[in-house]
């Protein structure tokens, strides 16, 4: 379980990092912006307060995905483990399987459950 979700939170923490960073990187390569006016100018404090809450943001937020997503998780290594017992199966085989079992099952919750999770998950990435 701590290994399911380590590897979980560690892929949030990645994917995450590429959408707060990917607007800052993008805006860099962005020619002829002009001359920045005195009164947007940040101070290096205001950098840091900037930097580290946006860094909080990204810990907090890869900490809730993982635990919205460690349930699918624990679906396909249940089938993959059921696959392994009951079938002798090669081992891409099962991983495929034990994969359309988690999606499906993630969809059917998705789709039918909670169907406000993936709007709330889109708030909660950018404007919460």
């Amino acid at each position: 379980m701590q290994k399911t979700f380590a590897s979980t939170y560690f892929v949030f923490v990645l994917l995450l990092l590429v959408f707060f960073v990917w607007p800052v990187i993008e805006a860099f390569f962005v020619v002829d912006l002009g001359v920045v006016p005195d009164a947007y100018k940040m101070t290096l404090g205001e950098f840091f307060y900037l930097f580290f809450s946006v860094l909080i943001k990204l810990v907090v937020v890869a900490f809730v995905f993982s635990l919205f997503v460690l349930p699918i998780a624990f679906v396909g290594a249940f089938c993959f483990d059921f696959l392994d017992k009951k079938f002798k199966f090669n081992k891409f085989l099962k991983f495929f399987f034990s994969c359309f079992a988690a999606t499906a099952f993630s969809l059917f919750i998705v789709l039918f459950l909670i169907p406000w999770v993936v709007p709330g998950a889109f708030y909660l990435l950018y404007f919460a």
